[in-house]
């Protein structure tokens, strides 16, 4: 009887403060919104409101730090979701616009207070994506430096006019603890796998390979192409003896490459600089660079001069070896008359 007192109290002062304020105010008497909930205090251990389902069990709970949890009491995180159903997290939007999609923010404000502003500077972290598992003692490490995690590193001092970043991709090795950065996108769309990209669209320290043999394809059509010229090969050849095959051993104590340390058989970039000028170019980093494969076009005209030059010292040998049969077979005939 004493609870059902008490609850009718309650509901009376709800309505009543509805009718009063034209707002329902829970521990306080000056609501500030339709529905105003002030919590028993301001720890993660207490809540502002709680909400169970007909088992009597707490489905959510926000905290009076502000913390939500959906399926877990006592949330971890602004937002902690926790759930044995298969199904996630779910950002549906209804939009006839191609350019309107639902979307989930990461955004940083180098600012004690999110109500102020302040804009980040080139290298502060803008958003992190991390992916943990449980080790059977719970979620251990920090998330940024021992979970494999996506990362957005700002790339520049943030204006409203500038605002480049760079993507940056960490997994954690087996036997390990501890991430490392695999992958990175720069702020100009530069790939580096294993190293940080300064120059080429794709640049990978160490070995890459295909599923299937052969190098890689590009278009080559006539239709796409002017100006074509056929290569001399009379100076195809001459620039190509110009050329020197080395081996050699690398020695790169200053790019942070993986370099092989097996013996190596190929050019000097200066070299060809010194034959092919157009064909060596610089990094960023200052060192010279060349595409090896852009000198089949060179080898096969040379090839071509070659084998004509063969093919004129084959007919001339052939003419030779005939003329002197026949002056053999005409001193022999001068003999026997004699």
């Amino acid at each position: 009887m004493k609870k059902s007192i008490i609850r009718l109290f309650t509901l009376s002062s709800i309505l009543l403060s509805g009718f009063t304020y034209s707002q329902v105010g829970i521990n306080t008497a000056t609501p500030q919104a339709t529905l105003d909930i002030v919590g028993a205090g301001n720890t993660a251990a207490t809540k502002s409101m709680r909400i169970s389902n007909s088992d009597n069990t707490e489905t959510v709970t926000v905290t009076d730090q502000g913390r939500v949890g959906i399926g877990r009491t006592a949330p971890a995180g602004q937002f902690h979701v926790a759930t044995t159903a298969a199904n996630g997290i779910i950002s549906e939007r209804a939009n006839t616009v191609a350019t309107a999609p639902s979307y989930i923010s990461l955004r940083n404000n180098r600012s004690t207070d999110p109500a102020v502003d302040g804009a980040v500077v080139a290298n502060d972290v803008l958003g992190v994506i991390t992916f943990a598992g449980n080790t059977g003692s719970g979620y251990a490490g920090d998330a940024l430096s021992s979970n494999s995690n996506i990362q957005v590193i700002a790339a520049q001092n943030f204006t409203p006019t500038a605002q480049g970043s760079n993507m940056l991709f960490y997994t954690v090795a087996n036997g390990s603890a501890s991430n490392v950065v695999r992958m990175r996108i720069s702020s100009e769309g530069l790939v580096g796998i294993g190293r940080t990209p300064t120059t080429n669209r794709l640049e990978v320290n160490g070995e890459a390979s295909k599923t299937t043999a052969g190098a890689f394809i590009a278009n080559s059509d006539a239709r796409l192409k002017k100006d074509i010229q056929t290569i001399s090969g009379e100076e195809a050849l001459n620039k190509l003896t110009k050329l020197e095959g080395v081996t050699y051993y690398w020695n790169d104590d200053k790019t942070g490459i993986d370099r092989p340390k097996e013996k190596q058989i190929g050019f000097i970039a200066q070299n060809i600089q010194q034959v092919f000028p157009d064909k060596v170019t610089t990094d960023k980093e200052g060192y010279l660079q060349t595409a090896y494969g852009d000198y089949d076009a060179i080898f096969v005209e040379s090839l071509k001069k070659i084998n004509d030059r063969i093919t004129l010292l084959t007919g001339l040998i052939e003419k030779l070896e005939k003329e002197n049969t026949e002056l053999k077979n005409k001193e022999k005939k001068n003999k026997e008359k004699k």
